[in-house]
């Protein structure tokens, strides 16, 4: 009874190891699997860290140019003169408004002369007595002349009397002096001479000026043309020379049309080229004009160049201050490579695109041309094999892995062409 109560107890042992070992194995395969796990949920973000972005692709098209190009323009007085006053005064009258044709040297502004009348009245009287002074000192001049002959006749005599020794030395003196005195006074007299000129000649230009100034106070029209920008009133007082300007005239028979010119399309523009001028949509006449100045150098901040356009305005249909178009035709028909402007980024400063290398976004830097439509010109940058991406290419960075959701917009485009 005792050997079979050991033996249960034994395998009882037995089998409570066995469930430990098979307890402890179980916990190692469970470790280990859960390790597992977690290394493949390390692993599983690194897979899906570039996500690819969807775009559509298609090929830059390949337009033909037209001929001519479009620019808006501005129309300014081909010479314009300005109304300033040469002379001060108060303003008497003005006999014109806005508006008026007037020919050069009408009068246009009259200022009160009374002041100057006055002045050179007393010019005038000063003048004259110039002129008598002049007259007076000339006559003195004469005696002076004769007095110093006579003296030098008399030094010669009493020289030669001295020489004989008929006079005495403090005789000779005398007359030596009395010859430098005659001298002395003619130098005088001449010198009285040159004043008088001198005051003569101040009075002549005095009276000349105030005639000038006299002349002055009827303002004319520099050149002719129309009336325009009236800055004046009566009793107004007008300072000469001060830069205030009056009025403009502005001769409108011809005008001159200025448009801007893109860096890209200087090589549109010459000198003598003839261009189409046209008013504007209710008004569908067309005028010629010549191309006659060119800016040598680009507005700093446009980056344009000005260009002006002489147009012949002798019936009047335009005026300054108007906006018109200027077609400028082209020399020939080109072949330009152009994308639509959804697919261009960027700005003046750095447009740019992005193509399609083998599944992988290109960011490429391009230059521009002008803009047809909803096209854009590429001067550089792209060639017509390219794979263009033309969306989502504000977003999209340079080596952004693709996807392209549209594969047959390629063949959709070429039905297209």
């Amino acid at each position: 009874m005792l050997t079979i109560n050991t033996k249960k107890e034994k395998n009882k042992k037995i089998i409570m190891s066995s469930i430990i070992i098979l307890i402890i194995i179980m916990g190692i395969f469970l470790i280990k699997n859960n390790s597992q796990v977690r290394e493949k949920e390390a692993v599983a973000p690194q897979a899906t860290v570039t996500n690819k972005v969807a775009v559509q692709i298609q090929k830059p098209k390949i337009l033909t140019e037209t001929p001519g190009k479009t620019y808006h323009a501005n129309i300014i007085a081909y010479q314009e003169g300005i109304v300033s006053s040469k002379t001060s005064g108060q303003v008497k009258e003005i006999l014109f408004e806005n508006g008026k044709n007037v020919l050069k040297g009408d009068p246009l502004i009259v200022l009160d002369d009374q002041d100057l009348k006055s002045q050179l009245k007393a010019a005038e009287n000063q003048l004259i007595i110039a002129n008598n002074q002049l007259a007076a000192a000339r006559v003195e001049l004469e005696k002076l002349e004769i007095n110093l002959a006579e003296a030098q006749e008399d030094y010669d005599k009493t020289k030669t009397l001295f020489t004989q020794g008929a006079i005495t030395k403090s005789q000779m003196d005398d007359m030596k002096t009395s010859l430098k005195l005659a001298k002395s006074n003619l130098t005088a007299g001449k010198i009285a001479v040159d004043i008088s000129k001198g005051d003569l000649k101040t009075a002549e230009i005095k009276i000349s000026t105030l005639k000038d100034s006299l002349e002055n106070t009827v303002i004319k029209a520099p050149i002719s043309g129309v009336m325009d920008a009236k800055n004046v009133n009566l009793g107004q007082m007008v300072i000469a020379e001060s830069g205030g300007i009056l009025a403009r005239v502005k001769d409108i028979s011809s005008l001159y049309a200025v448009i801007k010119i893109e860096q890209q399309n200087m090589n549109r523009i010459e000198t003598g080229k003839q261009v189409l001028i046209k008013l504007n949509q209710e008004n569908e006449t067309v005028l010629k004009g010549t191309i006659k100045e060119i800016s040598i150098s680009a507005d700093p901040s446009s980056r344009t160049f000005n260009c002006k356009v002489l147009v012949n305005n002798q019936k009047h249909l335009l005026h300054p201050g108007d906006f018109i178009k200027v077609e400028v035709p082209g020399t020939q028909e080109l072949k330009i490579l152009a994308i639509p402007l959804t697919a261009l980024a960027g700005d003046e400063r750095n447009y740019y695109i992005f193509v399609n290398e083998q599944g992988i976004a290109r960011r490429r830097n391009v230059t521009i041309g002008q803009i047809i439509k909803n096209m854009v010109e590429i001067s550089s940058g792209l060639s017509s094999e390219d794979d263009l991406i033309c969306t989502n290419v504000n977003t999209l960075q340079d080596g952004d892995q693709i996807i392209v959701i549209s594969p047959n917009l390629e063949e959709d485009n070429k039905n297209e062409k």
